[in-house]
């Protein structure tokens, strides 16, 4: 069965387009942490101000993820296919989208590592991703949904585009791991409750700083008249 997944990268699929196999287990690391710690002389231990600093946003390093495949093609033409394969990928930063999880997206610099045995034995290529510590979701919530990439295990549909209001209408936004600053676009100004907390958006786009939704639920209320739209992307460890 593993045989038919592979990797979306680039809009290119590491089957369907470059006749490639999947012969292991996608690796795909947990990003470490970034912690700030402090020795202090003749005292136990160390201070951690990592929260002091950040808050509950904790910052974390890139992972590093893994993909092997062996060619499943004509062995006579693996170098042109390795050639195609490095020069359109190798240093390159590539949104990656493993078949195994086809809602969220990585972002990172793939790195392409090639080999060939022999003339007519299998050839093998791994491929490396220095990628960013977050995933996120495939699309946005003012992009068109699709229905093949939904996951019905932990999946969100989101749909907050040309939002109508007309007095008072209330969005919750189920947030995901990562802090996002939302879009907003509005046809005509209009106020913003959030936490009880008043904002003015003006029309057009913008976005409010001090509006960083997580985990959790966030209840936005818009008062006025008009179509307001709120560009939110979550993204998750």
């Amino acid at each position: 069965m593993g045989e038919n997944y592979g990797v979306l990268i680039n809009g290119k699929h590491t089957g369907r387009d470059y006749h490639l196999e999947w012969v292991a287990p996608f690796t795909i690391e947990v990003p470490k942490a970034k912690r700030c710690y402090v020795e202090v002389p003749f005292s136990n231990g160390i201070l951690d101000f990592t929260s002091f600093l950040t808050g509950d946003d904790v910052k974390y390093e890139n992972r590093d993820i893994q993909f092997h495949f062996s060619y499943d093609g004509d062995y006579t033409k693996w170098d042109i296919i390795s050639e195609r394969i490095k020069n359109e990928l190798h240093g390159q930063m590539c949104s990656v989208i493993p078949d195994t999880r086809p809602d969220f997206v990585y972002y990172g610099i793939i790195t392409i590592e090639s080999e060939k045995d022999t003339f007519e034995e299998s050839c093998d290529i791994v491929l490396s991703v220095d990628a960013e510590p977050y995933k996120y979701e495939r699309y946005g919530s003012t992009e068109p949904w699709i229905w093949d990439t939904f996951c019905f295990e932990g999946g969100i549909i989101r749909n907050y585009k040309n939002l109508k209001v007309d007095g008072t209408m209330m969005l919750m936004i189920p947030g995901r791991r990562k802090k996002v600053i939302p879009v907003f676009e509005c046809s005509d100004r209009m106020e913003l409750t959030y936490k009880e907390k008043s904002y003015t958006i003006p029309a057009g786009r913008s976005r409010i700083p001090d509006l960083r939704l997580g985990s959790g639920e966030h209840f936005l209320i818009f008062t006025g008249t008009g179509t307001v739209s709120v560009n939110y992307r979550g993204g998750c460890l």
